[in-house]
């Protein structure tokens, strides 16, 4: 044993006080054990992994950025010691060690006073037969322990820190007297540490003792960091309960603040970790030591926390508390301004917190830790003054008289939805109520004074609502049996805890006949989701509703919503009531057909949101089905549309256009599609008596009306999926909104095919430029065309031949060079070539469209590909030439040198973009048509064509008589060799009488040699002669036309 303890001894003066102290304890202690045979694995290396755990947890400590100087160096004193055990632990040999090597690993352990690893400690002291040599052992890695804190924060000693030094100095002769360490003993050393202001650096074992409390913020759990803010207010309704009967009941107390909204929790941490605040007494106290706030804040008994934490400096299980803190009921109105003296600075001294004075007061949470030696009165101990006391309280909401709109945010808003959609859903204001102007019981409250509304039962307080929410000619809600559907609460007046909660109950006050029916249902559990009330402490709170009872299968249930403010008061006298439809929608409406309706996309749509309109359609009102509504008849009692469709794609869709036929004269005025304030669907204009003088004559398109004059495009078709039919329901709505019949509307997105047209002055201009036998040849694709762009050059006065202007050319084909020169350039100044539409395309004629001019290139892609000789293909495609909102010309440009010199042939491509119009993120393109072309410059203006080798080889057949001399016959047989050089009138330093060979089937690409033809001019000077065959000289010159082949 002395062996063994020789390894704590940090000190040369602690050796002789270790050997005396522990020399005789261990003699009796050697001579009783056994040695062990057979190791416990599991339990050595469980304990070795807590003891990494524990390093890691207090390396965590050591590093955090809050940690104090003091905290570290407690945390460095015992990672140190902890780095001992694990020394310890892994000598041990499995198997072959002593229990008193086992009782001195216990002994260190437990003079830590790490809660983390009593499970340690406990598993290791089953090995033991003995454990009386513990206490001594740990009695003497304690002081160690001591010691090792305070040296440590020696090291980091700044000026002005407390002194350490006299502490340590009276412990090294403590323990040199050679006596054990006493519980008296330790805390003698501990008061000195307090009285020095040293009681974080405590790592001595007193029971009972506290030295220092500190707030930790936990996410989730406290409000803040450090301040207790409150949202409550005392309740301003009666004793009751809302919801009684239901699960989540809330319970309210006139002119008191609910308990459970009253309550913050606070995680308080003890120092030292292994102190316990359990039956301590807690309480706040500001910096002059007044507790009077402990009347109105009541603090629970500290419990032990034991979840994990988030932040590294806190990064400890040990030595944490949650305590409670709960507004209790002496906070009231009458005691408001009493509770703001205690929690505010009065600035002005007045006796009272004026509006907008003064600044909180900070206050400590306190604990009653053991009295010092020789007193009966316990010593508080305090965290920081840093505890701010505030009570907000929140926004009470009332629907008035004043609420006129269905859209004002102090209704009750919430949408319907098939449950588990996470779409808007259908909002309330768009479902049927039982109320109307004269029938129905539908109420608001008179005044938003909450001392009124205590009382929902009291007449005098409320009254009929306002037309505004008379639904009863909406539709119910439709669902099928044990179809769920949600109720979500949309009102930014109530959502994210502004209000307090809701629950569902039937329509009770409109039940009428139904009554017996509703509440069998209720009673038999035929509707779930009404049992119980839902927080409004989410941004999108959810009632899950589902009929279930058969009973009630193409029934409609009315159901109606209560919303309750945090002062007990409702929203809504009665909520706002909805009826939903459980069954197939059993309609006496007459059906009149379906109508085939598709989108109307005829031009670019510049964005994913952008809308268009339908295409137009007639109402057929000569129908046999429309005749025997009626309707064709009484066209005159036709007030208005509405529309209908089923997808959540369509849902905004709602108003469709009408107008009278362009005829006779007439400017095709729109005469429907203008919803009013409040309706969603579209009226006709009251003045439209040509509606109903000649309805057969109007045609309808999907759009929404602004004016008489003007409609908007209202289908964004990136919404629609391609190929789908989307169903709807168009209605001829009489006086009253009355439904006169209804159309099933098949709405499918049709995607163009060709390049659009517009309705312009003039004809469309839209179409391959007609190519001239020398602009075009044969292309090398079956049935394409071949467009030779002529190169605009300067004039060339050694050739005598104007190529027609100058080479720079703005929004036209050509070549440039970066001088900027508007004549002919070097190579070594080349820029780019360039292609322009114009000597391919016409352009779309878009006159009196968006301001566009004659010709026109918006939205069309005018692209130009090649390979080279490694079959790569590169494309280039084209750079807009703009003119306001007009696309002058659309120029590709190449800036291949080489490619100019050999003058590549490309294969062209026009496309038009009609923007977003799939369901995709990639814009919808169409070709022109499908014919192929290829563009290259004209050679007669790129090149300088020579001709070798047209020295004649000759044979000539002679007659003798001179009278025959006609029939003579003279052969030329040639062989040239064509060349060529890049013009000088477009490169200016070009070796003039240099020239390259060119290939038949290059040439050809050009020009056609069966067509190709010539004069050549020759005298002959000199008779040939030899094999009795010559030429007799003198004759003059002559000329005659050649043919190539």
């Amino acid at each position: 044993m002395e062996k063994k303890f020789m390894k704590y001894l940090l000190f040369g003066v602690f050796t002789f006080v270790f050997s005396v102290a522990f020399v005789g304890c261990g003699e009796d202690y050697d001579s009783d054990i056994d040695d062990l045979k057979k190791a416990d694995v599991a339990t050595l290396q469980a304990a070795k992994e807590a003891v990494a755990a524990a390093q890691t947890a207090l390396q965590s400590q050591i590093t955090g950025v809050e940690t104090t100087a003091a905290a570290k160096a407690v945390a460095e004193a015992k990672t140190a010691a902890l780095t001992e055990v694990a020394t310890q632990l892994d000598k041990l040999k499995v198997g072959d060690y002593s229990l008193d090597e086992v009782a001195e690993i216990v002994g260190q352990v437990e003079a830590l006073g790490l809660e983390s690893l009593s499970n340690t400690v406990a598993e290791l002291k089953e090995l033991l037969d003995d454990e009386s040599t513990i206490e001594g052992i740990k009695n003497v890695a304690a002081l160690k322990l001591q010691v090792d804190a305070l040296e440590k924060y020696l090291e980091g000693y700044k000026d002005g820190d407390p002194t350490v030094k006299e502490e340590i100095e009276a412990l090294r002769v403590l323990i040199a007297s050679g006596i054990e360490l006493t519980p008296e003993q330790a805390t003698k050393i501990v008061e000195q540490l307090l009285e020095s202001g040293l009681g974080e650096l405590i790592t001595l074992q007193v029971e009972g003792l506290i030295t220092g409390i500190s707030i930790v913020k936990v996410e989730g759990i406290t409000s803040s960091d450090k301040d207790l803010i409150y949202t409550i207010v005392p309740a301003a309704a009666d004793d009751y309960t809302f919801g009684e009967g239901l699960g989540g009941a809330i319970k309210f107390e006139k002119n008191k603040v609910r308990p459970e909204a009253a309550t913050l929790d606070v995680i308080l941490k003890v120092t030292p970790a292994n102190a316990t605040l359990e039956g301590k007494h807690v309480y706040l106290v500001n910096s002059k030591g007044n507790p009077d706030i402990n009347g109105y804040i009541t603090p629970s008994d500290p419990v032990r926390y034991n979840d994990l934490l988030t932040r590294a400096a806190d990064a400890t299980s040990t030595g944490l508390y949650k305590v409670s803190f709960t507004v209790n009921s002496t906070y009231s109105p009458d005691t408001k301004d009493a509770f703001k003296l205690l929690t505010y600075k009065d600035n002005n001294n007045n006796g009272k917190i004026d509006s907008g004075e003064g600044s909180s007061i900070a206050f400590a949470i306190a604990v009653d830790g053991k009295p010092l030696s020789g007193s009966e009165i316990e010593r508080p101990v305090l965290s920081e003054f840093e505890t701010a006391i505030i009570i907000r309280e929140p926004t009470i909401t009332y629907t008035t008289p004043d609420v006129v709109e269905v859209d004002d945010n102090k209704l009750i808003s919430f949408n319907l939805d098939k449950s588990g959609k996470t779409t808007d859903g259908f909002p309330v204001k768009n479902i049927k109520n039982n109320y109307s102007n004269n029938s129905g019981i539908e109420y608001i409250w008179k005044s938003d004074k909450s001392a009124n509304n205590g009382n929902p039962q009291n007449l005098s307080a409320k009254q009929l609502a306002n037309d505004n929410d008379a639904r009863y000619l909406k539709e119910a809600y439709q669902v099928s049996l044990k179809e769920g559907f949600d109720v979500r609460i949309t009102g930014a007046n109530f959502v994210s805890g502004k209000a307090l909660a809701f629950y569902i109950d039937l329509d009770w006050a409109n039940a009428g006949s139904k009554k017996a029916l509703w509440e069998a249902a209720i009673k038999s559990n035929g509707i779930t989701g009404i049992d119980k009330v839902y927080s409004l402490a989410d941004a999108k709170p959810i009632a899950p509703i589902s009929i279930i009872s058969e009973s009630l299968e193409n029934e409609t249930i009315g159901f109606r919503l209560f919303v309750v403010n945090h002062d007990g008061t409702l929203v809504d006298p009665d909520g706002r009531a909805f009826y939903v439809l459980c069954g197939e929608k059993q309609s006496d409406v007459p059906n009149l057909g379906t109508i085939s309706v598709t989108t109307n996309i005829y031009d670019n749509v510049p964005t994913r949101t952008s809308a268009v309109w339908s295409n137009e359609v007639v109402i057929p009102w000569n129908d046999p089905k429309v005749v025997a509504a009626g309707i064709a008849t009484n066209a005159s009692n036709v007030f208005g549309y509405k529309l209908s469709f089923e997808d959540d794609a369509l849902k905004d869709i709602n108003s469709i256009i009408a107008y009278a036929d362009v005829t006779g004269g007439g400017a095709g005025k729109y005469l429907a599609g203008i919803p009013e304030e409040n309706d969603d669907y579209a009226k006709l204009e009251s003045t439209s008596t040509a509606w109903s003088t000649s309805l057969s004559s109007k045609k309808i398109i999907i759009g929404k009306g602004t004016s008489t004059s003007r409609y908007d495009p209202i289908i964004v078709p990136s919404k629609l999926e391609e190929g789908k039919t989307y169903k709807g329901t168009l209605q001829l709505l009489g006086a009253n909104e009355k439904v006169l019949g209804e159309f099933t509307i098949n709405l499918k997105k049709v995607l163009p095919t060709k390049f659009p047209t517009f309705n312009g002055t003039g004809n469309p201009l839209g179409g391959f430029v007609d190519p001239t036998e020398d602009k075009a040849r044969i292309s090398p694709f079956a049935g394409g065309k071949r467009f030779f762009v002529p190169i605009k050059g300067v004039y060339d006065a050694v050739h005598g031949e104007d190529t027609g202007g100058h080479i720079i050319n703005v929004n036209s084909s050509g070549i440039y060079f970066d001088d900027g020169s508007a004549t002919a350039g070097t190579v070594s100044k080349f820029k780019h070539a360039a292609y322009s539409i114009k000597d391919v395309f016409k352009g779309i004629d878009r006159r009196n469209i968006d301001g566009g001019g004659d010709v026109d290139y918006r939205n069309v892609i005018f692209s130009l590909s090649a390979r080279n000789s490694s079959n790569v293909e590169t494309t280039y495609v084209g750079e807009k030439v703009s003119a306001g909102k007009v696309v002058s010309d659309i120029l590709v440009k190449i800036s291949d040198i080489n490619a100019v010199k050999e003058n590549t042939e490309y294969r062209g491509s026009i496309e038009y973009d009609y923007g977003y119009v799939l369901s995709g993120e990639e814009t919808y393109k169409v070709p022109y048509d499908n014919s192929v072309f290829t563009v290259l410059f004209t050679p007669d203006n790129l090149y300088r064509i020579g001709v070798q080798g047209l020295q004649p080889q000759i044979e000539y057949t002679y007659n003798a008589a001179e009278a025959d001399k006609a029939k003579d016959v003279a052969k030329f047989k040639f062989t040239p060799t064509i060349k060529r050089r890049l013009s000088e009138s477009i490169f200016t330093d070009i070796n003039q009488t240099t020239y390259d060979n060119v290939s038949r089937s290059e040439f050809e690409k050009y020009y056609d040699l069966q067509t190709f033809a010539g004069a050549i001019k020759l005298q002959i000077i000199a008779a040939k002669s030899g094999d009795n065959k010559s030429i007799p000289g003198g004759y003059p010159y002559f000329s005659f036309p050649i043919t190539l082949i």
